[in-house]
């Protein structure tokens, strides 16, 4: 949509136009808005994976933050240090809030 749009001399109103999905990041990692969007879904899709057994919910939730703050430290995608330091706090945070949550989980027969 967009390169055909750049071809007929679209490409500034095109770009003015979705600024919204790219400002936010590095050019080189203008592509992150579709990375933290599936990163959202992935987080949500927590609570329906087996609601009768919570490790399982508990797992892929440490799994799913510690894959994307992996990506988040590698890339460092976000346009100032700040919102790149913010996001790896929060993600480091919830691998260690699910994760010292495990002791606390009661499965109920």
């Amino acid at each position: 949509f967009l390169p055909q749009q750049s071809q007929q001399g679209m490409g500034l109103i095109s770009v003015q136009a979705y600024r919204f999905i790219f400002y936010r990041f590095r050019p080189e990692y203008y592509f992150w808005g579709s990375v933290f969007l599936f990163r959202n879904l992935l987080l949500t899709l927590a609570s329906i994976l087996d609601p009768a057994n919570p490790y399982t919910g508990v797992v892929y939730l440490g799994l799913v933050a510690v894959c994307f703050l992996i990506a988040q430290c590698v890339c460092w995608p976000w346009r100032t240090t700040m919102l790149n330091a913010l996001d790896t706090t929060i993600l480091a945070t919830m691998v260690v809030v699910v994760f010292c949550s495990v002791p606390f989980i009661e499965v109920r027969d």
